[in-house]
């Protein structure tokens, strides 16, 4: 049970995917379905790599900047 139900509240939680947009949609219809509008969205992600520029790791900084920035 989250904090916002232990109060009385209703919550929905996603987990998504933030490249894969469809994903968005599907838990926005979800959520209007459950409660007829969405009163408060947060979408909290973002992903970095742990390693120096200078080891080249350049598909783990293209995916950092498309998952901070599109996602």
């Amino acid at each position: 049970m989250s904090v916002i139900e232990s109060l009385g509240g209703n919550v929905i939680i996603h987990h998504l995917d933030g490249i894969k947009l469809n994903n968005f949609q599907d838990a926005i219809d979800k959520t209007v379905e459950k409660f007829g509008q969405i009163d408060v969205l947060i979408n909290n992600a973002g992903v970095m790599p742990i390693s120096y520029l200078s080891e080249l790791k350049i598909d783990e900084w293209n995916q950092m900047i498309d998952f901070n920035t599109i996602g």
